[in-house]
């Protein structure tokens, strides 16, 4: 008999801006700012304070967060302007990759009181450099991430009719690797499509222009990374119990080999318990016969963490 295996779900309450506060995207920018109550390490002038030029120049990189950014997975850069419309020049950001490698992205001026992004992810910057004279003064920092204790959904809010958008988020899943996941747009609501598992979100983008007000933030729903059972062995059985503070929970299973070298977490075909589903108290099952693995996943959002302890029985 193997030890109890416990899982502990406990995402973030519903929050629908909790990653992006309401904006509404333009042809100009069409990704959000993350600046949400959830986020952290937004700076709109990080890199450079105000400042302005009377030609072609270095911009002074005089800002409180420095220029290296390796200890945050690298930044997107921002471009604000106050004061004038900086749309008719370029701004030249010149630094390195997480290879160290050079890189060099031309972002175009925001007009006034706006903010532009670049869509190259920088691990340092050496330089910034406008392609003219700068009208009023110009900004330079970078956007933000939401980091997640227990890797979840992300959802998107849109207040007008986005029916027709597709939001791209991008970030890193549980275990660390690159992931990016599509949501579709929706109209006056909060959308619920996406089922990527995220533990850390660096950047969302749109397909289009928004209708109206849009949001991004979390929904409370999440599934925990896959646990192999002892498919293997004779006498297999396999029981469960499950509490909740409140959230609708279920357990799922696959057969897909989740142990294979280029799995990914979304690769499994998930089924779901024939019992343990859409349950809001404490609740006993089992498995009598194997799955290759299982997981405990919450379907609605509720208050209060939920736990699934697993115990093997029979032989090894």
């Amino acid at each position: 008999m193997s030890k109890p295996k416990v899982i502990t779900l406990s995402p973030d309450a519903l929050d629908r801006n909790g990653i992006s506060t309401t904006e509404t995207l333009l042809a100009t920018r069409l990704d959000f700012l993350i600046n949400g109550a959830l986020s952290t390490g937004y700076d709109r002038n990080g890199i450079c304070a105000a400042q302005t030029t009377s030609a072609s120049a270095a911009l002074t990189l005089n800002g409180a967060l420095g220029v290296d950014f390796r200890d945050r997975r690298g930044v997107y850069i921002l471009i604000f302007s106050a004061g004038a419309d900086n749309t008719g020049i370029s701004f030249a950001v010149v630094g390195k990759d997480l290879q160290g490698n050079h890189l060099t992205e031309t972002i175009t001026g925001a007009d006034n009181g706006l903010i532009v992004l670049g869509s190259t992810k920088f691990y340092s910057v050496a330089s910034v450099t406008s392609s003219a004279a700068i009208d009023g003064n110009a900004e330079v920092g970078v956007n933000g991430y939401a980091e997640f204790d227990t890797p979840q959904h992300v959802a998107q809010y849109s207040a007008g009719d986005d029916t027709g958008d597709t939001y791209t988020v991008s970030g890193y899943d549980r275990y660390g690797f690159e992931v990016t996941d599509s949501i579709t747009g929706v109209s006056g609501g909060t959308s619920t499509t996406q089922d990527q598992n995220f533990g850390w979100v660096d950047r969302i983008s749109s397909s289009t222009t928004s209708a109206g007000a849009v949001e991004s933030g979390t929904n409370g729903k999440c599934e925990s990374g896959w646990h192999v059972l002892n498919y293997r062995g004779p006498d297999f059985n396999v029981a469960i119990g499950c509490t909740t503070g409140g959230a609708t929970y279920a357990m799922q299973h696959t057969y897909t080999n989740v142990l294979a070298i280029d799995f990914a977490e979304n690769d499994a075909v998930v089924l779901t318990h024939s019992t343990l589903t859409g349950e809001t108290t404490t609740q006993d099952g089992n498995y009598t016969s194997p799955p290759v693995a299982t997981r405990l996943a919450i379907t609605t959002a509720g208050t209060g963490p939920v736990t699934a302890t697993i115990i093997h029985t029979g032989r090894s």
